[in-house]
């Protein structure tokens, strides 16, 4: 008998996989919402207990009013490149080590991943990049883009340098803490 694995034991396995990260990741989600409610519930008292005292306007006109106007600004993923970290680095680190965040559902923190490869090095013609390796996205028709908890991702400090309008046109300068000069010939190589 044969005794390897059939492309179809193969595919079971990596859904297996698959389908073991997206239960983490809504067993996190559940968790927030059940932190989120007690947490609202307790502004709610809170806010019910000082209703008598101020008003909503008043609380609003205080604030408009103050110089302290920053901005909220919601924490997004979206368009930035990230590494994975946790159980999902054993899972696609041996694969792939830097991602293209596709989509980004602050909702649900949850991400749509695509994988970054490198094709060669930024020439001379980029100063501050030359030597350096560059990055592209791995052609989706390969199928290796993924869904994930964005709770699992890191953004890494990287500078798009065609400024296309088309991710997979794009090429990126990953400037990572694990990419040194490690023999001093002024190439770059990872830790």
């Amino acid at each position: 008998e044969d005794s390897h694995p059939t492309l179809a034991d193969v595919a079971r396995a990596e859904k297996a996989a698959y389908d073991a990260i997206a239960e983490e990741g809504v067993r996190h989600y559940e968790r927030a919402c059940e932190e989120y409610e007690v947490e609202y519930s307790a502004w709610e008292n809170e806010q019910a207990k000082s209703a008598s005292t101020k008003s909503n306007q008043q609380i609003l006109d205080r604030r408009l009013a103050s110089k302290d106007r920053r901005p909220i600004i919601a924490n997004t993923l979206f368009n930035k490149v990230v590494r994975l970290s946790g159980d999902a680095v054993t899972k696609h680190k041996k694969t792939y080590k830097y991602w293209f965040v596709l989509t980004y559902i602050p909702d649900l923190q949850w991400c749509r991943l695509a994988p970054m490869f490198q094709d060669g090095f930024h020439g001379e013609e980029r100063k501050k990049s030359a030597g350096r390796p560059k990055w592209k996205l791995v052609d989706e028709k390969v199928g290796h883009e993924i869904d994930i908890s964005a709770e699992v991702c890191t953004v890494v400090k990287s500078k798009a340098l065609r400024k296309t309008a088309d991710a997979d046109m794009e090429e990126w300068d990953i400037i990572d803490d694990d990419i040194v000069d490690g023999d001093g010939d002024g190439n770059n190589e990872y830790a």
